[in-house]
């Protein structure tokens, strides 16, 4: 396990990564001090629809429910992927 930096609502996190789903194409991780995990995983934006990495928060719910494996990660990955493509979250302003 590889500690990387990731941007997180305009700021950088050191995480490591603990779970990949390789078919989803997300990816759970881990910030440095342990306390807090995050959800990677991909937007397609522009008339191209190029990939582009996201990395969000989990909340403590959703952190307690992916340590006792009950949370859904892909399900959350593939609707918080649609919601920023729909709300237009990561495309450039002309």
């Amino acid at each position: 396990m590889t500690l990387k930096e990731i941007k997180v609502n305009s700021s950088i996190v050191k995480a490591t990564e603990i779970e990949v789903f390789q078919k989803e194409c997300c990816r759970i991780l881990k910030s440095e001090s342990g306390c807090d995990y995050y959800l990677g995983y991909t937007v397609s934006v522009g008339p191209y629809h190029i990939d582009l990495p996201v990395y969000r928060e989990l909340n403590r719910e959703q952190t307690k429910d992916y340590l006792s494996g009950l949370l859904d990660v892909p399900g959350l990955a593939k609707n918080w992927s649609h919601e920023d493509a729909m709300n237009g979250k990561f495309e450039r302003k002309s």
